[in-house]
């Protein structure tokens, strides 16, 4: 009877630590998989998001050029042809447009700052976070 306890005994050991092992593998692989997941799901969104913002700001980029070039053509359309030493004069509506122009790209510029630093912040705080 002794040694049948002894042997009823050594296997609930044996069954614990085989189930605790099996457990332990297991959740480590469901960790490993997740972590996998979390992280192309965060590199899906991190290259759609800059995707967006460079086409975006392409866009913009664009537009600012052809503005830019109409405010030009505009210029030189309205000076007088004269002679060379005449100085120029600007209308206050062109002065106006190129004004404006200038005033989106530097907003441009600063919101392509800002979306920089956040990225940047973003994928800092992600870092940490592992």
């Amino acid at each position: 009877n002794q040694q049948n306890e002894q042997n009823k005994d050594q296997n609930q050991d044996q069954y614990q630590d085989q189930n605790q092992d099996q457990n332990k593998d297991q959740n480590q692989d469901q960790n490993k998989y997740q972590n996998q997941d979390q992280n192309k799901d965060q590199n899906k969104d991190q290259n759609q998001d800059q995707n967006k913002d460079q086409n975006k700001d392409q866009n913009q980029d664009q537009n600012n050029d052809q503005n830019q070039n109409q405010n030009k053509d505009q210029n030189q359309q309205q000076q007088p042809q004269g002679g060379g030493s005449q100085q120029q004069k600007m209308s206050s509506q062109t002065a106006a447009q190129m004004l404006q122009a200038i005033q989106d790209k530097e907003k441009q510029t600063q919101e392509k700052v800002k979306k920089a630093k956040a990225l940047e912040a973003k994928s800092k705080k992600k870092d940490k976070n592992w």
